[in-house]
Parts: C-alpha cells; structure tokens; sequence
C-alpha cells in the first residue's frame, strides 16, 4: 500500500476507486465492457484456450509407451502364429493373403522379415517340425504305455521312418 507521504491525508488512491467501481458495475453483475480498462486487461480468464492441452505425469508417458510396445509385440506375435498356421496347413500364398487379409505383394516382405525365407520355404519347414512334433509325440506316448497314436501313424504310412 502507499505510505502517509505519498498519499496525503490518507485519501484511497484513484486506481483503487476505479477497480472498486468496476467490480460493483461490471465482475458482479457479470458485464464485460469493451471501454473498461480493467474487463480489457488480460488476465487468466480473459485469455482464449486454442488448443486443449494435457498435462501427463513421467510415469503415466512411460505407461502409454509401454502399452504401445506389448500391442505392437502382440500384433506381431498373432501375425507370427496365424502365418505359421497358414504354413502348417500347406495353404498356397494367394490363400494366405486371403486368410490373414493381408495384399499380396505387402505379404511377401512380411513372411520374409518374419520368418527370414520365402513362402514355399516356410511351408516345407512347417511341415517337416509338425511331422517331427508328430513323431515326437507319438514315440513318447508309446513308451509310456498308450501306442494308440503311433499306430495311427503308421497306419496312413506317416510314420514309416519312426521305428
């Protein structure tokens, strides 16, 4: 507040009786004048939000970034799977495009940065480690007593080369 010196008399100074004017005349009765030095002035209030902005914690970005992350991982890791599926089944390339509704020609780098080989190169490899799988399965259970699925096998000339 002013010192006695500077306002003689103890008179109130006249930027305060104009700022309690305005408040009487315009802030409670909730006008806003264009002429008014005080409802012109910029003040928190006064100033236009343009764009809405988050504020975000350290941890909370950490979170969202890990999130996006898993998903990626997840997404890649079902495309790995629903790509071996389609191998194991022995589906052409044309089939496959169609089954995991991908465009060919984006399918194709796909498979190979995936899988590091070709189509037809999969499909042979997938084959082969179900057989092996297979076999695997089979000699296993027929050690511990049940020759049910080795019999199988060799019924339909799989499993010829186990024994």
């Amino acid at each position: 507040m002013n010192s006695p010196e500077q306002n003689p008399g103890n008179r109130v100074p006249q930027n305060s009786r104009l700022k309690g004017l305005h408040n009487r005349h315009h802030v409670n009765r909730g006008i806003v004048s264009p002429t008014c030095t005080f409802c012109m002035a910029p003040n928190v209030k006064t100033i236009p939000i343009t764009e809405k902005v988050e504020v975000r914690t350290p941890d909370s970005i950490l979170r969202d970034e890990e999130e996006k992350r898993l998903d990626a991982e997840h997404k890649k890791m079902q495309f790995h799977d629903q790509a071996w599926a389609c191998a194991v089944a022995g589906m052409g390339m044309v089939d496959a495009a169609l089954v995991l509704k991908q465009q060919l020609q984006l399918l194709v780098p796909m498979i190979e940065a995936e899988f590091g080989s070709s189509w037809t190169e999969l499909v042979r490899v997938a084959q082969l480690t179900t057989r092996r799988d297979l076999s695997a399965s089979a000699v296993k259970a027929a050690k511990a007593g049940d020759t049910r699925l080795l019999l199988k096998l060799m019924d339909s000339g799989f499993a010829a080369t186990i024994v």
